[in-house]
């Protein structure tokens, strides 16, 4: 799953670049494919529906433990800045276009095959644990962004590669540690929690690296750079055991 929704970041910029017709032609490009994927869940989901329910009174209940597992509470600060480093360094790069002169379709292409790295996080996870595959991934990731402050399109092309690589190992950590560190009853919305805070830094990500952008290098790919140290400081202070099972 991680990969499905990594890999479409990349090959859903190469598609839009690729439409004639605007942002109205690839809306009516895609709807058909969201209508199918609603049927698959629809017709996938109706016989486990009746097996899943929680009662809803819970909920306040179930976040107020969450809110006093402090791994959890690391994991959730950590992914917001995860995919804040990877959109900031592709909507940087594309700001930085008219500057760089380097091939923008294959900056996005070449960083595709390492995000297939998500199928080695599970036995990463199993030999050296969920927190250190996540920190793992995070520090990979600020070092792929310290590398493209040089600016050339060879440095960024290696940077880009190891941004994915480092967002592929270090999103499936943290579910893992998620995962692991939630109970049954609260594991569910822990990981709902945590998809929120991923797609918030995300979401924040463009409008900053453009304004970045525009004063140089140094200061784009410096603040995510801050952020994904800062993320990786904030998993560290949840090494400690879970208060429950």
């Amino acid at each position: 799953m991680s990969f499905a929704f990594l890999g479409a970041a990349p090959l859903a910029q190469f598609f839009a670049a690729r439409v004639e017709g605007g942002l109205p032609a690839i809306m009516l490009a895609l709807a058909p494919l969201y209508l199918l994927g609603a049927i698959g869940l629809f017709s996938t989901s109706r016989s486990g529906a009746a097996e899943t329910g929680t009662p809803s009174n819970a909920s306040g209940g179930r976040l107020q433990a969450l809110l006093r597992e402090r791994s959890i509470l690391g994991a959730w600060a950590a992914a917001t800045t995860v995919l804040f480093g990877f959109v900031s360094f592709h909507a940087g790069v594309q700001a930085l276009d008219a500057d760089l002169k380097m091939d923008i379709q294959m900056l996005r292409l070449i960083g595709l095959p390492p995000l297939l790295l998500t199928f080695a996080a599970a036995p990463l996870t199993r030999h050296f644990g969920a927190l250190a595959t996540a920190q793992l991934g995070l520090l990979l990731a600020a070092l792929s962004l310290g590398l493209a402050v040089a600016g050339t399109p060879k440095v960024l092309m290696l940077a880009g590669m190891l941004l994915s690589a480092g967002v592929a190992v270090a999103i499936p950590g943290l579910i893992a540690t998620i995962a692991g560190r939630a109970t049954n009853t609260n594991r569910g919305l822990a990981l709902s929690v945590y998809t929120f805070t991923l797609f918030l830094g995300a979401s924040i990500a463009p409008p900053i690296a453009q304004a970045l952008a525009a004063i140089g290098t140094i200061p784009l790919f410096i603040l995510p750079i801050a952020m994904l140290l800062l993320g990786t400081l904030s998993l560290a202070v949840g090494r400690s055991k879970p208060s429950g099972t």
